[in-house]
C-alpha cells in the first residue's frame, strides 16, 4: 500500500508540473498578444450580433459618459465656455447619416453652453439635393434639423474641384508606389480630405469665431465635461486634441498623431503616453493629433491650411491634419492632446475593422432607414 501511494505521489508531481507551465504558456500568449488585438477579440465577444458592449451598452445612448474631470477646473472650463462663440464644423458622408442623427443631440446639448454657437456641415452636392425633397428618413430629419435655425445651422455643398466624395483607397500610403513624385493611388483620399476641410476652414476664417470645434460625425459619444475640462485648463493652448477611443479604451486616431519631433510612435506606445498623462492629469504636448474631435483658436491658425494639395515629396504620407497642426505647432505652439476630452468611435467602427461584410447603418433600426 505504501509503495502504491508513493507510485501515486511520483505521478501527481509531473501533471502538477505541466498543469503550471500550460498555465505560465496561455499567460504568456494572452500578453504577446498585441492589445488592440485583445480588444478586438474582446469586442466580438461581447457583441455577437449588436451594440452590446462593455462600454458601448444601451445606456451610453440614453446618457453621456461620466467624466473624471477635476471639479474646480470643470467648473472654470464651464464658466470660460458661457464667454465664448463657437462653431461646430464638420464632413458628412452618405455613410453618417445614422451616426449623426444619434451625436446630433449630444452637439445640440454641447452648444447651449457656449454664450453663441454656429454649425457648418459640409455634404456632397447630391446629399444636399436628395435632402430636400426627402419626405422621411434620415435626409428629412437633417433637413427639418437645418429649418429649425437656418440662420445658425448652415449644411453646405463640396466645392466642384472636389472629385469623389469618398475614396474607396486605403488610408495609409506604400512609400515604394507612386508616380515620379512618389505619390500612389491610395494617398488621394488625404489629399480630397484637406481639400474638404479647408472649404470648413475658410467659412470658419469668414464666421470668425472664438473657437473652432472640428468634429467627425459619425462618433457615438462625446464627453461634454471633458471638453469643458480643457477650457479649464491653465495651460495657454491653441489646439487641443480629443482622447478618440474604441473597444474598451484604445486609443484610435494614431494617423494623425505627431510628437514634438514631428515622429510617429507605434500604437501602443500612444496609448502607453496617454494613459500616463490620464493618471497625472497632464496635457500631451504635441506635433499634431485629432481624435475625432478638436478645438481651435483661429487666430493661431490665419496662416495654415491644410494639405489638398502636394507641397513636396515628405508629405506624400502624411494625413490631411498633420499639416494644418504642424503649421501651428510651429508658428504658434500649444498643441495638445487632452486624455480627459474623451470621445467614443462607437462599436460601428470596430466592426469596420473586423467584419468584411459591415454595413455603415447596421445598428440602426430597420423603421429608422431611409
Amino acid at each position: 500500500a505504501e509503495n502504491t501511494m508513493s507510485g501515486r505521489a511520483s505521478f501527481r508531481a509531473p501533471l502538477y508540473l505541466c498543469g503550471l507551465l500550460l498555465i505560465g504558456l496561455a499567460t504568456l500568449a494572452f500578453f504577446w498578444e498585441q492589445k488592440d488585438v485583445r480588444n478586438a477579440r474582446n469586442f466580438v465577444r461581447f457583441s455577437p450580433q449588436d451594440a452590446e458592449d462593455i462600454l458601448y451598452n444601451e445606456g451610453l445612448r440614453q446618457s453621456l459618459p461620466t467624466s473624471a474631470t477635476n471639479a474646480e477646473r470643470l467648473q472654470r472650463g464651464q464658466r470660460a465656455m458661457k464667454e465664448l462663440r463657437v462653431l461646430i464644423a464638420g464632413l458628412l458622408g452618405p455613410n453618417d447619416l445614422c451616426a449623426f442623427q444619434r451625436l446630433r443631440p449630444q452637439l445640440d446639448d454641447l452648444a447651449k453652453r457656449f454664450r453663441e454657437s454656429d454649425y457648418v456641415v459640409l455634404a456632397p452636392n447630391n446629399m444636399i439635393k436628395q435632402m430636400a425633397v426627402a419626405e422621411d428618413g434620415f435626409l428629412r430629419d437633417l433637413h427639418e434639423w437645418r429649418l429649425q435655425d437656418t440662420g445658425r445651422r448652415r449644411i453646405i455643398s463640396e466645392a466642384p474641384s472636389v472629385e469623389d466624395w469618398n475614396p474607396v483607397w486605403d488610408y495609409s500610403c506604400d512609400p515604394t508606389c507612386g508616380d515620379s513624385r512618389g505619390r500612389c493611388a491610395r494617398c488621394v483620399r488625404f489629399r480630397r480630405l484637406g481639400a474638404l476641410r479647408n472649404q470648413l476652414l475658410k467659412q470658419a476664417k469668414a464666421i470668425n469665431p472664438d473657437v473652432l470645434l472640428l468634429v467627425d460625425l459619425d462618433l457615438w459619444a462625446v464627453d461634454i465635461d471633458g471638453i469643458a475640462d480643457s477650457f479649464g485648463r491653465e495651460e495657454k493652448w491653441n489646439m487641443m486634441c480629443s482622447n478618440g477611443v474604441y473597444l474598451h479604451g484604445l486609443y484610435w486616431d494614431t494617423t494623425a498623431f505627431r510628437l514634438p519631433d514631428g515622429t510617429r510612435p507605434p500604437r501602443l506606445e500612444i496609448q502607453s503616453r496617454h494613459d500616463k498623462a490620464g493618471r497625472e492629469g497632464s496635457l500631451l504636448p504635441l506635433a499634431s493629433c485629432f481624435g475625432g474631435l478638436g478645438l481651435y483658436h483661429l487666430s493661431a491658425a490665419q496662416d495654415c491650411s491644410y494639405m489638398s494639395e502636394w507641397p513636396s515629396s515628405e508629405y506624400m504620407k502624411e494625413c490631411e491634419h498633420v499639416g494644418f497642426n504642424s503649421c501651428i505647432h510651429e508658428k504658434s505652439g500649444g498643441v495638445y492632446s487632452n486624455p480627459v476630452m474623451k470621445v467614443y468611435y462607437g462599436p460601428h467602427h470596430a466592426r469596420r475593422s473586423i467584419f468584411p461584410d459591415y454595413q455603415p447603418d447596421w445598428w440602426c433600426e430597420p423603421a429608422e432607414q431611409s
